[in-house]
């Protein structure tokens, strides 16, 4: 059995990297489980003489496993639906600082479902007193940017 070359550490090293790197930016679970794959490939490589087969074949089980484990923890844990409402023309302005990511509150010019405060997160910082446009709803929470003057 011919272990691996160090290319082929260096093009597994590398793989992992660029597939983490790609998970970071789509956010598509098997990005991560093939790059998380790819450096246990790696590890387990450095640690035995392994031929290529061997180590592909631990690569596809590490995939299955990896997508199995996201979905036993982390999927059936959540949502997976959450319903987009999109509304025009509701405005509000804060009644308090919204920072980027983070919940604040609106009061909106006319009753939402019954409401005129409402729970708001927006992706820019919004301070209190700006006017504001309903992106959507999620559930219970408004996502708003700031209204174009």
């Amino acid at each position: 059995m011919q272990p691996l070359s160090s290319l082929a550490y260096l093009g597994l090293l590398v793989g992992g990297g660029v597939f983490i790197l790609l998970y970071k930016k789509f956010k598509t679970n098997i990005f991560l489980s093939i790059g998380l794959s790819l450096l246990i490939v790696l590890l387990f490589s450095l640690a035995f003489d392994m031929s290529f087969l061997n180590g592909f074949s631990l690569f596809i089980f590490n995939v299955i496993i990896i997508e199995i484990i996201h979905y036993i923890f982390i999927t059936s844990k959540t949502d997976p639906y959450t319903p987009k409402y999109f509304q025009i023309n509701h405005h509000g302005r804060a009644i308090e600082d919204i920072k980027k990511g983070k919940k604040g509150k609106v009061l909106l010019d006319a009753p939402l479902l019954g409401d005129e405060i409402w729970n708001a997160l927006s992706d820019e910082y919004i301070k209190k007193g700006e006017r504001v446009v309903i992106d959507e709803i999620r559930g219970q929470i408004l996502l708003v940017k700031k209204e174009e003057e």
